[in-house]
């Protein structure tokens, strides 16, 4: 993983890419799923006392908001792989087995936080 960061006292920036390998499906490694790259960011900024915005606001020591998204390149990729119990060998049905889990998709979240 490779990350990043920029952080000042009020904001910050963090973005970051990730690379896994191939995974094998079975212990002989005659089988695997592709390697990918993911590649994630948030950013934050706070506020501090939002008296100084709106005396009404006083109440309110610090407000931070925060953005964060991950997967920005939508890559569709096997996050998880034989925890079901693979069979051993082709013949038995090791391709068949509903062993492998699709990744989570671009997302997107926020999120507000304010200290009184």
């Amino acid at each position: 993983m490779s990350q990043t960061a920029y952080d000042d006292t009020k904001s910050s920036i963090r973005p970051e890419t990730a690379w896994t390998y191939a995974i094998g499906y079975r212990y002989t490694g005659d089988v695997k799923s592709p390697g990918y790259w993911l590649t994630n960011v948030g950013v934050q900024y706070s506020f501090g006392n939002m008296k100084k915005y709106n005396r009404y606001l006083g109440a309110i020591k610090n407000l931070t908001v925060a953005f964060n998204g991950s997967n920005l390149t939508n890559k569709r990729y096997i996050s998880t792989m034989g925890q079901n119990g693979n069979p051993a060998d082709i013949a038995s049905g090791a391709l068949t087995d509903q062993s492998m889990q699709i990744g989570a998709p671009r997302m997107f979240f926020g999120s507000v936080r304010a200290d009184f």
